[in-house]
C-alpha cells in the first residue's frame, strides 16, 4: 500500500494530537479531517503519544500542555533533542507570555491558546505548512553546500 499523499499545496500526511478533553479532541480530528490530512492519530496522554511515536513519525504534533500525566513541553523538549524534524504546533489554555515563551523555546514551532477561533488555527497549520514547504529536503541540503577541504583557502 503506498503512502497517503497530501492534496496539492497541502505538505502534511500525518498528524498526532495530544489532547485529553474529549470533546475538544473530537471537534480537532474533524477539523483536521477537513483540511485534508489524511493520517490522523490521537492519544490523551504523554504515554500514549510516546507509543505512537515509537511506531509513526508524524509531519504535524498537535500538543496540550496539560496532560493527565505530565506538560507536553516535556515531550515537546524532549522529541527537539533527538532531533525530531516534525512541525510542533502547542495548543493549550496555558496562554500567559511566560507560557508562550516557554512553549516556543522547548522547540514548538507555534503556540497557540485557548480558547481558539477554528479559523485562526486552520490558518496557523497552512502557514505552518508553507514554511514546511520552502525547507529543502535533507538530501537537497546537502547538494546545496559543498566543502572541499583541497580547494579552500582562507585569506587575511
Amino acid at each position: 500500500m503506498s503512502e497517503p499523499t497530501p492534496p496539492p499545496g497541502h505538505p502534511y500526511r500525518s498528524v498526532l494530537l495530544v489532547e485529553d478533553e474529549t470533546a475538544l479532541a473530537q471537534a480537532l480530528k474533524i477539523a483536521l479531517a477537513r483540511l485534508q490530512i489524511p493520517e490522523i492519530h490521537h492519544a490523551t496522554t504523554l504515554r500514549q503519544a510516546r507509543a505512537i511515536l515509537a511506531k509513526n513519525t508524524p509531519e504535524l504534533l498537535i500538543l496540550d500542555r496539560n496532560l493527565p500525566d505530565g506538560d507536553g513541553l516535556d515531550l515537546c523538549r524532549k522529541l527537539r533533542k533527538e532531533k525530531f524534524d516534525g512541525t510542533i504546533l502547542c495548543l493549550t489554555a496555558k496562554g500567559e507570555m511566560e507560557d508562550r515563551v516557554a512553549g516556543l523555546d522547548s522547540g514548538a514551532d507555534d503556540y497557540l491558546a485557548k480558547p481558539f477561533h477554528w479559523e485562526e488555527l486552520a490558518a496557523r497549520i497552512r502557514a505552518l505548512g508553507r514554511r514546511r514547504e520552502a525547507k529543502p529536503p535533507e538530501a537537497e541540503k546537502e547538494r546545496l553546500w559543498k566543502v572541499e577541504p583541497e580547494r579552500l583557502r582562507i585569506h587575511g
